[in-house]
């Protein structure tokens, strides 16, 4: 079943509903294409490196993400108003990469978080967590 989960970052009230079957699967496996190619393969390990995601990562790729995310994201723009659109993200997010990355994280839990999450699928492989560490 389609959540919705509500959120404030720096100030901003934000909701996030689950993308449907279609746009998640196709999200998905974008996501596991673009963190896969970070990951080395050693003898006995896999190591992440932010360096290896940043050098894959393409701009298109990322404007995809975003704006496939911000389709399912709401916005308070006006507090206490009743009027909540749909999240802009050259209106919204122009200029406040921060802001950008706290929401893209959000997002990106609300959507796959039990999946990434060390309970999850991938039991472990915290792919949220190592977004978290590329904001720091």
């Amino acid at each position: 079943m389609i959540k919705t989960q509500e959120t404030s970052i720096d100030g901003l009230n934000l909701k996030v509903t689950q993308l449907g079957y279609s746009d998640g699967v196709e999200l998905l496996t974008k996501l596991l294409s673009i963190a896969g190619s970070a990951f080395d393969k050693g003898m006995d390990k896999e190591s992440f490196s932010l360096g290896r995601l940043a050098a894959n990562l393409k701009a298109a790729d990322l404007k995809t993400i975003i704006e496939k995310l911000a389709n399912r994201t709401v916005i308070e723009r006006e507090p206490g108003s009743d009027k909540w659109p749909k999240l802009e993200p050259e209106v919204d997010l122009a200029g406040d990469y921060n802001l950008m990355f706290k929401w893209l994280k959000f997002a990106l839990e609300v959507n796959y978080g039990g999946f990434f999450s060390a309970g999850g699928v991938l039991g472990g492989g915290d792919i949220l967590g190592l977004i978290k560490k590329a904001q720091a």
